[in-house]
Protein backbone atom coordinates (compact mmCIF):
# COMPACT_ATOMS: atom_id res chain seq x y z
CA UNK A 1 0.00 0.00 0.00
CA UNK A 2 1.39 3.67 -1.03
CA UNK A 3 2.46 5.74 2.07
CA UNK A 4 -0.05 8.48 2.11
CA UNK A 5 1.25 11.17 -0.08
CA UNK A 6 1.48 13.92 2.85
CA UNK A 7 3.87 11.82 4.76
CA UNK A 8 6.03 11.08 1.91
CA UNK A 9 6.27 15.14 1.12
CA UNK A 10 7.10 15.59 4.70
CA UNK A 11 9.53 12.61 5.00
CA UNK A 12 13.15 13.60 3.78
CA UNK A 13 13.83 10.00 3.16
CA UNK A 14 11.38 9.87 0.81
CA UNK A 15 11.16 10.18 -3.03
CA UNK A 16 7.87 11.13 -4.37
CA UNK A 17 7.03 11.63 -8.01
CA UNK A 18 3.74 13.04 -8.91
CA UNK A 19 2.00 14.03 -12.72
CA UNK A 20 0.07 16.92 -14.08
CA UNK A 21 -2.54 16.02 -15.98
CA UNK A 22 -4.74 18.39 -17.72
CA UNK A 23 -8.40 17.25 -17.33
CA UNK A 24 -10.91 16.21 -20.00
CA UNK A 25 -13.39 18.52 -21.77
CA UNK A 26 -15.76 20.86 -19.39
CA UNK A 27 -18.66 18.20 -20.99
CA UNK A 28 -16.83 15.37 -20.95
CA UNK A 29 -19.32 12.55 -20.38
CA UNK A 30 -18.48 9.16 -18.04
CA UNK A 31 -16.98 6.88 -21.19
CA UNK A 32 -14.78 9.83 -21.91
CA UNK A 33 -13.87 9.74 -18.64
CA UNK A 34 -13.68 6.29 -17.93
CA UNK A 35 -11.50 6.52 -21.52
CA UNK A 36 -9.25 9.46 -20.40
CA UNK A 37 -8.59 7.69 -16.42
CA UNK A 38 -7.51 4.24 -18.79
CA UNK A 39 -5.25 5.93 -21.11
CA UNK A 40 -3.55 7.53 -18.29
CA UNK A 41 -2.86 4.86 -16.15
CA UNK A 42 -1.40 3.28 -18.90
CA UNK A 43 1.27 5.66 -19.53
CA UNK A 44 2.03 6.26 -15.87
CA UNK A 45 2.11 2.60 -14.41
CA UNK A 46 2.75 2.04 -10.86
CA UNK A 47 5.19 4.55 -10.10
CA UNK A 48 3.08 7.47 -9.69
CA UNK A 49 2.40 8.71 -6.19
CA UNK A 50 -0.38 11.21 -6.81
CA UNK A 51 -2.05 13.09 -9.68
CA UNK A 52 -1.70 17.05 -10.28
CA UNK A 53 -4.40 18.37 -11.43
CA UNK A 54 -3.88 22.14 -12.68
CA UNK A 55 -7.08 24.88 -12.57
CA UNK A 56 -6.90 25.79 -16.79
CA UNK A 57 -8.01 29.70 -17.31
CA UNK A 58 -8.00 31.78 -20.19
CA UNK A 59 -5.10 33.72 -19.45
CA UNK A 60 -3.92 37.52 -20.68
CA UNK A 61 -0.44 36.72 -20.93
CA UNK A 62 2.14 38.99 -22.99
CA UNK A 63 1.66 38.00 -27.09
CA UNK A 64 -0.61 35.94 -28.90
CA UNK A 65 -1.52 32.36 -27.13
CA UNK A 66 0.26 30.10 -29.49
CA UNK A 67 -2.98 27.20 -28.27
CA UNK A 68 -6.44 27.85 -29.00
CA UNK A 69 -8.46 27.78 -25.39
CA UNK A 70 -10.67 25.21 -24.40
CA UNK A 71 -13.02 25.06 -21.18
CA UNK A 72 -11.46 22.26 -19.00
CA UNK A 73 -13.59 19.84 -16.60
CA UNK A 74 -13.15 21.20 -12.85
CA UNK A 75 -10.15 19.59 -11.66
CA UNK A 76 -12.47 18.49 -8.17
CA UNK A 77 -14.20 17.06 -10.43
CA UNK A 78 -11.59 14.67 -12.28
CA UNK A 79 -9.76 14.50 -8.59
CA UNK A 80 -12.66 12.39 -7.14
CA UNK A 81 -12.55 10.19 -10.35
CA UNK A 82 -8.99 9.31 -9.94
CA UNK A 83 -9.27 8.93 -5.98
CA UNK A 84 -12.46 6.84 -6.16
CA UNK A 85 -11.13 4.35 -9.62
CA UNK A 86 -7.32 4.21 -9.18
CA UNK A 87 -6.70 5.09 -4.91
CA UNK A 88 -4.61 7.37 -6.24
CA UNK A 89 -4.20 10.79 -4.46
CA UNK A 90 -5.23 14.10 -6.33
CA UNK A 91 -3.91 17.05 -5.76
CA UNK A 92 -6.16 19.77 -7.05
CA UNK A 93 -4.56 23.69 -8.12
CA UNK A 94 -6.88 26.32 -7.21
CA UNK A 95 -6.65 30.03 -8.21
CA UNK A 96 -7.16 32.00 -5.10
CA UNK A 97 -7.91 35.68 -6.32
CA UNK A 98 -10.86 34.87 -8.67
CA UNK A 99 -13.41 34.48 -6.20
CA UNK A 100 -14.33 36.22 -3.07
CA UNK A 101 -13.61 35.08 0.17
CA UNK A 102 -17.19 34.09 0.88
CA UNK A 103 -17.23 32.24 -2.32
CA UNK A 104 -13.60 30.66 -1.76
CA UNK A 105 -14.84 29.53 1.81
CA UNK A 106 -17.75 28.03 -0.09
CA UNK A 107 -15.32 26.16 -2.73
CA UNK A 108 -12.48 24.92 0.75
CA UNK A 109 -15.67 23.09 2.79
CA UNK A 110 -17.25 21.61 -0.77
CA UNK A 111 -14.47 20.27 -2.22
CA UNK A 112 -13.94 18.13 1.02
CA UNK A 113 -16.89 17.44 1.98
CA UNK A 114 -18.29 16.71 -1.20
CA UNK A 115 -15.16 15.56 -3.19
CA UNK A 116 -13.03 14.04 -0.46
CA UNK A 117 -10.42 16.08 -1.55
CA UNK A 118 -7.27 16.78 1.25
CA UNK A 119 -4.40 18.16 -1.42
CA UNK A 120 -4.18 21.25 -2.84
CA UNK A 121 -1.51 23.57 -4.44
CA UNK A 122 -2.67 27.21 -3.96
CA UNK A 123 -2.16 29.56 -7.04
CA UNK A 124 -2.27 33.19 -6.92
CA UNK A 125 -2.96 36.06 -9.61
CA UNK A 126 -1.16 36.50 -12.79
CA UNK A 127 0.10 39.76 -12.27
CA UNK A 128 1.27 41.41 -8.33
CA UNK A 129 0.08 44.62 -9.80
CA UNK A 130 -3.73 43.93 -10.56
CA UNK A 131 -6.16 43.88 -8.45
CA UNK A 132 -8.41 40.85 -7.89
CA UNK A 133 -11.47 39.77 -6.29
CA UNK A 134 -10.67 36.85 -3.74
CA UNK A 135 -7.74 36.70 -1.35
CA UNK A 136 -4.47 35.81 -1.59
CA UNK A 137 -2.40 32.39 -1.58
CA UNK A 138 -1.62 32.61 2.48
CA UNK A 139 -4.77 34.76 3.05
CA UNK A 140 -6.55 31.53 1.55
CA UNK A 141 -4.38 28.97 3.48
CA UNK A 142 -5.72 30.89 6.49
CA UNK A 143 -9.55 30.58 5.30
CA UNK A 144 -8.77 26.94 5.24
CA UNK A 145 -7.70 26.67 8.82
CA UNK A 146 -10.11 29.70 10.19
CA UNK A 147 -12.70 27.26 8.73
CA UNK A 148 -10.75 24.31 10.10
CA UNK A 149 -10.32 21.98 7.03
CA UNK A 150 -7.23 19.86 6.94
CA UNK A 151 -6.26 20.26 4.00
CA UNK A 152 -2.80 19.76 3.01
CA UNK A 153 -1.02 22.61 1.39
CA UNK A 154 1.66 23.61 -1.64
CA UNK A 155 1.99 26.19 -3.87
CA UNK A 156 3.72 27.06 -6.91
CA UNK A 157 7.62 28.69 -7.46
CA UNK A 158 8.76 30.03 -10.31
CA UNK A 159 13.02 30.14 -9.38
CA UNK A 160 13.19 33.11 -11.97
CA UNK A 161 11.31 35.56 -9.91
CA UNK A 162 13.56 38.08 -8.07
CA UNK A 163 12.95 37.37 -3.76
CA UNK A 164 11.84 33.91 -4.36
CA UNK A 165 13.39 32.61 -1.14
CA UNK A 166 11.97 34.93 0.76
CA UNK A 167 8.59 33.74 -0.79
CA UNK A 168 8.73 30.71 -0.30
CA UNK A 169 9.62 31.18 3.32
CA UNK A 170 7.02 33.73 3.88
CA UNK A 171 4.17 30.92 2.49
CA UNK A 172 5.57 28.33 4.55
CA UNK A 173 4.95 30.32 7.34
CA UNK A 174 1.27 30.42 6.32
CA UNK A 175 0.88 26.29 6.27
CA UNK A 176 2.32 25.54 2.95
CA UNK A 177 4.49 22.50 3.10
CA UNK A 178 5.41 21.98 -0.39
CA UNK A 179 6.07 23.96 -3.95
CA UNK A 180 6.24 22.77 -7.62
CA UNK A 181 7.78 24.90 -10.02
CA UNK A 182 7.28 26.19 -13.58
CA UNK A 183 8.31 23.73 -16.31
CA UNK A 184 12.53 23.55 -16.23
CA UNK A 185 14.93 23.61 -19.71
CA UNK A 186 17.16 25.27 -17.67
CA UNK A 187 19.01 24.43 -14.17
CA UNK A 188 20.62 28.12 -13.83
CA UNK A 189 17.54 29.71 -11.89
CA UNK A 190 16.70 26.66 -9.94
CA UNK A 191 20.42 25.84 -8.63
CA UNK A 192 20.40 29.47 -7.66
CA UNK A 193 16.76 29.75 -5.66
CA UNK A 194 18.01 26.25 -4.16
CA UNK A 195 20.96 27.75 -2.97
CA UNK A 196 19.08 31.13 -1.67
CA UNK A 197 16.67 28.89 0.03
CA UNK A 198 18.62 27.03 1.94
CA UNK A 199 20.58 30.08 2.90
CA UNK A 200 17.43 31.84 4.01
CA UNK A 201 16.37 29.18 5.60
CA UNK A 202 19.66 27.98 7.69
CA UNK A 203 19.64 31.98 8.58
CA UNK A 204 16.36 32.09 10.02
CA UNK A 205 16.86 28.40 11.53
CA UNK A 206 13.56 26.96 9.79
CA UNK A 207 13.66 23.95 8.12
CA UNK A 208 12.75 24.36 3.89
CA UNK A 209 10.07 22.90 2.10
CA UNK A 210 9.84 20.52 -0.39
CA UNK A 211 10.14 21.36 -3.96
CA UNK A 212 8.80 19.37 -6.92
CA UNK A 213 10.77 20.23 -9.76
CA UNK A 214 8.61 19.99 -13.03
CA UNK A 215 9.21 18.77 -16.59
CA UNK A 216 7.44 18.70 -19.60
CA UNK A 217 8.44 16.60 -23.09
CA UNK A 218 7.40 18.69 -26.36
CA UNK A 219 7.51 16.51 -29.71
CA UNK A 220 6.77 19.39 -32.06
CA UNK A 221 7.82 23.49 -32.70
CA UNK A 222 4.37 24.06 -31.89
CA UNK A 223 4.90 22.58 -28.77
CA UNK A 224 7.97 24.43 -27.93
CA UNK A 225 6.47 27.74 -28.27
CA UNK A 226 3.19 26.83 -26.36
CA UNK A 227 6.18 26.33 -23.14
CA UNK A 228 7.51 29.98 -24.11
CA UNK A 229 4.23 31.52 -23.64
CA UNK A 230 3.63 29.80 -20.52
CA UNK A 231 6.83 31.61 -19.35
CA UNK A 232 9.45 28.47 -19.80
CA UNK A 233 12.36 29.66 -20.35
CA UNK A 234 14.04 27.93 -23.52
CA UNK A 235 17.13 29.44 -24.67
CA UNK A 236 17.95 29.66 -28.06
CA UNK A 237 21.06 27.01 -28.05
CA UNK A 238 18.37 24.44 -26.58
CA UNK A 239 15.68 25.37 -28.97
CA UNK A 240 17.93 24.85 -31.95
CA UNK A 241 19.32 21.68 -29.85
CA UNK A 242 15.77 20.23 -29.90
CA UNK A 243 14.75 21.62 -33.79
CA UNK A 244 18.18 19.63 -35.18
CA UNK A 245 17.54 17.25 -37.83
CA UNK A 246 18.21 13.56 -36.90
CA UNK A 247 16.58 12.21 -33.57
CA UNK A 248 12.86 13.58 -33.13
CA UNK A 249 12.45 16.24 -30.42
CA UNK A 250 10.43 14.48 -28.40
CA UNK A 251 14.05 12.34 -27.50
CA UNK A 252 15.86 15.41 -27.76
CA UNK A 253 13.37 17.06 -24.99
CA UNK A 254 13.87 13.88 -22.44
CA UNK A 255 17.27 13.74 -22.98
CA UNK A 256 17.45 17.88 -21.93
CA UNK A 257 15.23 17.20 -19.50
CA UNK A 258 16.83 14.49 -17.70
CA UNK A 259 20.27 16.51 -18.04
CA UNK A 260 18.75 19.63 -16.34
CA UNK A 261 17.82 17.41 -13.22
CA UNK A 262 20.80 15.52 -13.51
CA UNK A 263 22.54 19.10 -12.99
CA UNK A 264 19.98 20.24 -10.55
CA UNK A 265 21.47 17.27 -8.35
CA UNK A 266 24.78 17.67 -8.39
CA UNK A 267 24.82 20.80 -7.77
CA UNK A 268 22.56 19.71 -4.75
CA UNK A 269 25.15 17.15 -3.68
CA UNK A 270 28.28 19.29 -4.16
CA UNK A 271 27.12 22.54 -1.82
CA UNK A 272 25.06 20.40 0.43
CA UNK A 273 22.06 22.05 -0.03
CA UNK A 274 19.09 21.16 2.79
CA UNK A 275 16.41 21.55 0.76
CA UNK A 276 14.31 18.61 -0.11
CA UNK A 277 13.62 17.97 -4.01
CA UNK A 278 11.12 15.40 -6.15
CA UNK A 279 9.81 15.21 -9.53
CA UNK A 280 6.56 16.82 -11.20
CA UNK A 281 6.42 15.42 -14.77
CA UNK A 282 3.57 17.31 -17.13
CA UNK A 283 2.39 16.64 -20.85
CA UNK A 284 1.31 20.11 -20.96
CA UNK A 285 -0.49 18.56 -24.47
CA UNK A 286 -2.54 16.20 -24.73
CA UNK A 287 -0.72 14.43 -27.71
CA UNK A 288 2.18 14.04 -25.69
CA UNK A 289 0.92 12.16 -23.24
CA UNK A 290 2.35 8.44 -24.44
CA UNK A 291 5.78 10.87 -24.59
CA UNK A 292 5.69 11.08 -20.82
CA UNK A 293 5.94 7.45 -20.13
CA UNK A 294 9.94 7.44 -20.72
CA UNK A 295 10.24 10.91 -19.68
CA UNK A 296 9.41 9.10 -16.51
CA UNK A 297 11.16 5.97 -16.54
CA UNK A 298 14.69 8.18 -17.48
CA UNK A 299 13.71 10.71 -14.58
CA UNK A 300 12.44 7.75 -12.44
CA UNK A 301 16.12 6.10 -12.70
CA UNK A 302 17.89 8.68 -11.85
CA UNK A 303 16.10 9.92 -9.15
CA UNK A 304 15.51 6.07 -7.39
CA UNK A 305 19.76 5.79 -7.57
CA UNK A 306 20.56 9.08 -6.13
CA UNK A 307 21.37 9.37 -2.57
CA UNK A 308 21.94 12.96 -2.22
CA UNK A 309 18.10 12.69 -2.49
CA UNK A 310 18.37 10.02 1.31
Amino acid sequence: MKQPFKEQVLDPSSKPLIFEVITPAMHAGKYQIHAHLERLMDVLGKRIDAINLPEIREESRTGARTVKYLPKMEPRIYGQWVQNTFGIEAIVNRCTVYDTIERQRDWLENTSRIYGIRNLVLVGGESSKAKYPGPSVTGCAGLAVANGLEYFLGGITIPSRPGEAERLHHKAQHGLEFFTSQVLYDSSATKQLLASYDAYCRQHHAMPKRIFLSFAPASSKADIDFLKWLGVVISNETESHLLASGRGIAARSIEVECEVFLDIVRFVEEKNIKVPIAINVEHVMSHNLAVCRPLIDELFSTYSSLSVLE
